[in-house]
């Protein structure tokens, strides 16, 4: 157990029944104007208990989900500011599914629901525990594989086009085409990789149905062995949630990452818990930790099986 003062700050005192008050206070708090209170009314309001005790992991959820509500407010407001210094404002609403917080709580719904109720027919496919956990993780890492290199092909597909509209005009006249090429620009090319950026993000959530069917019925014929491709259809429900949240993962500038713990390495515990049973070496990763980017902070931890000690 984790004891917090108000600022957050680790302390030793029992106070764990006011916790639940203490949250919907500050709340409140938070929302109300210091100009519309008087002292008396301010007073009273912060009649709290200096300490509050709450678990440890409850504590550093708490503090990472802050980290990223943090670095998703800043990034707004970067891209805001960029976009009405180049005189092309847009604005980015908190109900855009493509969100870090968002695809973090997409992912946990992954495991949380789709992996369990996908489990046992993995299991019905092979015989040891293990193996079904890991071929379970690695159609995840498909899909991943599958949704980036779509995402990448897309944009520089999409910024093509958008090049040549602005670099190659064209007239239609008396039922002939004139081109004329100019010279190529980076600038062009650089606003150009933005915009094809945000439509791609506008627009992700529409292009779902077609990659649910090029996932299941192409991508995985041509990984997958015959024995495991014919679960495909029974595997319906997992294999769509892999690929919209590895699709909204590629879409996000910069993408969204995956972490796997190495075998026979030291358990990180900041990005890894532990799965049914505690040790301090990985044996094998069963779920990987979601990251902002590359060496970037954790979103959602991952899950790994540790090697049993033997005597």
């Amino acid at each position: 157990m984790l004891t917090t003062d108000r600022n957050g700050v680790p302390v030793q005192k029992e106070a764990q029944d006011e916790l639940c008050r203490l949250l919907v206070v500050k709340e409140a708090f938070d929302l109300i104007s210091a100009k519309q209170l008087d002292e008396k009314k301010r007073s009273r309001l912060c009649e709290l208990p200096d300490t509050v005790t709450i678990p440890l992991e409850d504590y550093e959820d708490m503090r990472r989900k802050m980290r990223l509500q943090k670095l998703e407010l800043d990034e707004l407001n970067s891209r805001s500011s960029r976009r009405q210094h180049q005189g092309h404002y847009i604005e980015l609403g908190t109900s855009n599914p493509i969100r870090p917080t968002r695809i973090g709580d997409m992912y946990d719904g992954l495991f949380d629901i789709q992996w369990h109720e996908a489990l046992p027919v993995a299991m019905g496919l092979y015989p040891e525990e293990s193996e079904a956990f890991i071929f379970l993780r690695d159609l995840l890492l498909k899909a991943y594989d599958f949704s980036s290199d779509i995402a990448k092909d897309e944009q520089e597909k999409l910024v093509s086009h958008l090049n040549k509209s602005v670099l190659e005009p064209t007239l239609h006249m008396e039922g002939q085409e004139y081109r004329k090429r100019a010279k190529d620009d980076a600038e062009v090319t650089e606003q150009n990789e933005m915009y094809a950026k945000e439509v791609r993000k506008a627009t992700a959530m529409k292009s779902l149905p077609s990659l649910f069917s090029l996932f299941k019925k192409l991508y995985l014929q041509e990984n997958l062995n015959w024995s495991e491709f014919q679960l495909v259809d029974r595997l319906s429900n997992y294999l769509d949630k892999c690929v919209e949240i590895t699709w909204l993962m590629s879409v996000y500038d910069p993408p969204l990452r995956f972490v796997l713990a190495r075998r026979d390495e030291q358990i990180d515990m900041s990005k890894f818990m532990y799965f049914r049973v505690k040790g301090k070496v990985t044996d094998y990763t069963i779920w990987p930790a979601l990251v902002l980017y590359h060496g970037g902070p954790v979103i959602r931890h991952g899950h790994v099986v540790p090697k049993r000690h033997t005597k």
